[in-house]
């Protein structure tokens, strides 16, 4: 699956100078959109599709990652 993770993760913000260098290098990119491994799929009680994945989460440098397993809304995946 392809993950869209402004989706997952919101960003609270747009990057701007107010954000230090080394948190935008070193912070999580919530911005990419990433392979993932689909594991199941969950209805909700209000009849939304929810999915489980596995993904790797890269900081914006690509010099750290780190694997999780999460859900997330069914309009954040799809079919690679």
């Amino acid at each position: 699956m392809w993950v869209y993770l402004p989706l997952v993760f919101p960003p609270a913000r747009v990057v701007s100078r107010e954000v230090p260098i080394g948190v935008r290098a070193y912070g999580i990119d919530n911005t990419a959109t990433v392979p993932g491994e689909l594991l199941a799929w969950q209805l909700t009680a209000t009849g939304d599709w929810w999915a489980q994945i596995r993904l790797t989460l890269h900081n914006r440098n690509q010099r750290g990652a780190l694997e999780t397993e999460l859900w997330a809304p069914g309009a954040a995946v799809r079919p690679r």
